[in-house]
């Protein structure tokens, strides 16, 4: 009876150790699982940091095209309407110039009807 105790008690004892190892693991798996959600809310803060600033530089780079496109467009206009107006000077002095021809042309043929 004795050696069953004594062989039981050693069973406890490993047991109990083993427990204590079970344990001891388990609280070292825990603390990983904290460290890895810890680790994964740190990664969620900075993809959404990223993410952020992402749309701040396209919001960015989106206003500077507007900007440039509207300075572009405004270049171009100026240009158009330049080449518009020295084309109506141009036709006006081309229209003066065929009408004063023209006078002078009624002009030298009423001159020869009268000789």
């Amino acid at each position: 009876l004795e050696a069953e105790v004594a062989a039981l008690g050693q069973q406890r004892s490993a047991l109990e150790q083993e427990q204590v190892k079970s344990e001891a693991k388990c609280r070292r798996t825990e603390g990983a699982v904290e460290q890895h959600r810890e680790e994964a809310e740190d990664l969620r803060m900075q993809l959404n940091n990223a993410t952020r600033r992402m749309d701040d530089e396209v919001q960015r780079l989106r206003a500077s095209f507007e900007t440039e496109r509207t300075r572009i467009h405004a270049e171009h206009t100026a240009a158009l309407e330049a080449k518009g107006a020295k084309l109506r000077r141009e036709v006006q002095t081309f229209q003066e110039t065929e009408g004063s021809l023209r006078q002078r042309q009624r002009e030298q043929e009423a001159e020869l009807n009268t000789l």
